[in-house]
């Protein structure tokens, strides 16, 4: 039997007691922790919680004062379309309503059987239906909703009229050629007529005609300082019965681009706008290729009589004694030319300024002569004929590297030689541009290509540019209608933008500086106007400061003027920038709008250091130093301000000491500065800020 264990004997009642009391302070420090961190893990959560409902609040609240804006504008732009509609119903009644296509049509029914020719008749006939134009698009950008059918019949109005534009200088320059004898020139014997219509103190047309009457190879072409057009025609062009027309209009009568411009472009508070291409289906449907097409199989058609025309017409003894072949070669030879691929200027790159110059040759129609009272006139004869004169002239071709170098220097003297004789058959142009426009560079002549809807440089040669006088020269092998062309964004990127308060209530100035212009823009509750064009410390275009408009008008009057401050979505293709988000730009342009009644903003050169998610400007209180701004840093649902300044050399995000968080610039500016609310702030004024910096997107641009 195994031996019984010790045994320690019984607890005394005391030690009971104190094992007890540990037991239970052992259990009470272990509830604690457990409650503790029940504590702690529920208080976190409310926290975070808090934060979380403030700034869906905040957003809320914003979001809520940015719909009440766009619901405001809008009912603001229905208001004032139905007095406009009122207004034109009551006092224009008699008037023709270039909104509707059928009064339109009739307008233009009645012009085309109207017999009188004369060409300033022809000229008010073309103001009147300029003025058509630009009342459609004034419409389009005023009418608050516009359906797709109404669209499409006021783009049709604006292709009828710039047709019948066309038509009736057709029909006033075949007038004015039958009559050429009544314009010749005592020296060189030629016709020469020249004509200005001055629209407003401006060259709005600008018309001139030569008639080549003597064919004399010494007197080339024509010279009109008055109208500012010079040319010289090749030899061959010399020997036949031809006559030139230059005709400019600071109107465009021809291509689509009209209609382009007058679609509006459209912003909303808070809000990104998803483009429409309605509009661009639309033109390709009124403005359709096949036509153009035809067009051209016609003058293909007519080379074979010109050809037997133009010999018909070179002098007997010229072509005694010489066979079919030399005759052939002596007389102008119209062959398509064999010309590098037709490449056509991109529309978001480049844009027209300063009009387009119709630039055609014509066959001399047969001459009325008067004999005592009898007119003898030839009645065959009912419209313009147009010689399509284009010759084959080939650049000069480099030497292949495998080539020896004395083959090489042959084949180059030989390229020389083969392009100095095609170059013979190249006519010279001088041109005086408008007044009214600035080219920031060499202007790119370019001939409008019907069937591409577009502008190519191919067929321009050794053009010159003299920037103190006004002219371009330039050769070409080719008759046609020409444009001169710039980049689009030849001011860009911004080297610095302001928007400042304006010196009365309600009212603010944006200033653009760009790379070469720059552009400061008085904006109010009445509109946006230009204050001043400054370029090399010199004031450009006086006379069109202080003229009120809308802001989606004065940027195409802008353009028009060779100046562009919109941006389009394709323009990281053609200059470098640094695109920031657009749902956060957008947010912070709708802040700045509704803050700019008590607050300047101001670029800073941290914005482009910076991520495509993330904003950086300078701002102030308006009524403190206007030199001391402090710089903000704005992200997707964060805006705080920042201790960088533009004097450090590396930038820098840390948040001024005792900052707090805000969740977008409106709260953070209202809060740190303790400024009343934007609620007496006028909604048009508002807009025509937000408008001006979403198309100008001076964050991406700077």
């Amino acid at each position: 039997m195994p031996p019984r264990k010790k045994s320690f004997g019984k607890r005394s009642k005391s030690e009971r007691t104190l094992i007890k009391k540990e037991q239970s302070i052992g259990a009470s420090l272990e509830d604690e922790k457990l409650v503790e961190s029940d504590v702690i893990q529920s208080v976190l959560p409310k926290v975070l919680q808090q934060d979380s409902k403030v700034m869906e609040s905040e957003y809320n609240e914003l979001l809520l004062t940015f719909s009440d804006l766009n619901i405001l504008y809008k009912d603001k732009k229905d208001s004032k379309w139905n007095e406009k509609c009122w207004y034109n119903y009551v006092y224009k009644s008699r008037e023709i309503n270039p909104l509707i296509l059928p009064e339109v049509n009739a307008y233009l029914t009645e012009l085309e059987e109207d017999e009188i020719c004369d060409i300033m008749h022809i000229f008010e006939e073309c103001r009147k239906s300029q003025q058509m134009c630009e009342d459609i698009k004034q419409a389009v950008l005023e009418c608050p909703e516009i359906s797709h059918k109404i669209l499409r019949s006021w783009m049709q109005s604006i292709k009828n009229l710039q047709f019948m534009m066309r038509k009736k200088m057709d029909a006033s320059t075949f007038k004015i050629l039958r009559a050429a004898n009544e314009y010749i020139n005592d020296e060189s014997f030629n016709m020469e007529f020249g004509i200005a219509d001055k629209s407003n103190d401006q060259k709005s047309v600008t018309y001139c005609l030569w008639g080549n009457l003597s064919k004399n190879l010494r007197h080339k072409g024509m010279n009109l300082p008055s109208v500012g057009f010079s040319f010289e025609l090749p030899p061959e062009l010399l020997k036949i019965s031809c006559a030139v027309r230059i005709w400019h209009s600071l109107f465009d009568n021809v291509t689509s681009t009209f209609c382009e411009s007058a679609i509006p472009n459209e912003c909303r508070f808070g809000e990104l706008i998803v483009k429409d291409n309605f509009a661009e289906t639309l033109l390709e449907e009124i403005y359709p290729a096949s036509e153009d097409q035809m067009c051209l199989q016609l003058d293909a058609l007519a080379m074979a009589e010109l050809l037997s025309t133009a010999l018909k017409q070179i002098s007997a003894p010229e072509l005694s004694g010489k066979t079919d072949s030399e005759k052939l070669s002596s007389a102008v030879t119209f062959t398509p030319p064999e010309e590098p691929e037709l490449t056509i200027l991109e529309k978001a790159e480049y844009f027209v300024v300063g009009g387009l110059y119709h630039f055609d040759l014509f066959q001399l129609p047969h001459q009325t002569v008067k004999s005592g009272y009898w007119i003898f006139t030839n009645w065959n004869e009912k419209e313009l004929c147009r010689i399509p004169y284009r010759t084959s002239i080939i650049p000069i071709r480099h030497p292949k590297p495998d080539m020896s170098p004395a083959v090489a220097a042959e084949f180059a003297d030989s390229e020389i030689k083969r392009f100095d004789k095609e170059m013979c058959s190249a006519i010279s142009i001088s041109l005086k541009l408008p007044d009214n426009v600035l080219f920031l560079e060499q202007p790119i002549p370019a001939f409008w290509i019907p069937f591409k809807k577009g502008f190519t440089t191919i067929g321009f040669f050794e053009t010159k540019y003299d920037e103190d006088t006004g002219h371009i020269f330039f050769k070409t092998n080719q008759f046609g209608i020409i444009g001169l062309l710039q980049r689009k964004y030849n001011n860009m990127p911004y080297q610095s933008w302001e928007l400042s308060k304006g010196a009365e209530k309600n009212t603010a100035l944006l200033t653009i500086t760009g790379m070469q212009v720059a552009i400061k823009i008085n904006i109010s509750k009445e509109g946006c106007c230009i204050q001043q064009i400054e370029r090399d410390g010199k004031f450009l275009f006086s006379d069109c400061y202080l003229i009120w408009m809308n802001p989606d008008g004065l940027i195409k009057k802008l353009l028009s003027m060779g100046m562009n401050i919109a941006v389009e979505k394709d323009i990281s293709y053609f200059i470098e920038i640094s695109p920031k988000n657009a749902e956060l730009e957008n947010w912070t342009y709708s802040c700045m709008s509704i803050l700019c009644h008590a607050f300047n903003f101001c670029w800073s050169r941290w914005n482009v250091a910076v991520q495509s998610d993330q904003l950086v400007m300078r701002y102030n209180f308006a009524e403190d130093e206007k030199d001391k701004f402090t710089h903000v840093l704005l992200a997707p649902g964060k805006a705080v301000e920042i201790k960088c300044t533009e004097s450090n050399t590396k930038f820098s995000d840390e948040p001024l000491e005792g900052q707090k968080y805000f969740s977008n610039l409106y709260h953070l500016l209202m809060e740190r500065n303790k400024v009343e609310s934007s609620e007496k702030i006028d909604y048009e004024f508002v807009n025509n800020i937000f408008f001006l910096l979403s198309l100008s997107k001076p964050f991406s641009c700077s």
